[in-house]
């Protein structure tokens, strides 16, 4: 049971990595963390030409 909850975070990298993997992973994890706060606090026009550009990336 354990290790299907923590297979996502193996396999991220952020558990069970060496060190220097990790530590770039839990760089990545935060800094998009940091994005979306960051965008969320936008005035309305500038976080939607965001979230267009969004969307057109995934599609």
């Amino acid at each position: 049971m354990l290790y299907g909850v923590l297979a996502s975070l193996y396999c991220m990298g952020l558990i069970g990595a060496p060190l220097s993997r990790m530590v770039r992973m839990w760089l990545v994890v935060a800094i998009v963390v940091v994005l979306i706060i960051s965008v969320r606090t936008l005035s309305h026009p500038w976080r939607g030409i965001i979230l267009t550009g969004v969307v057109v990336a995934l599609v």
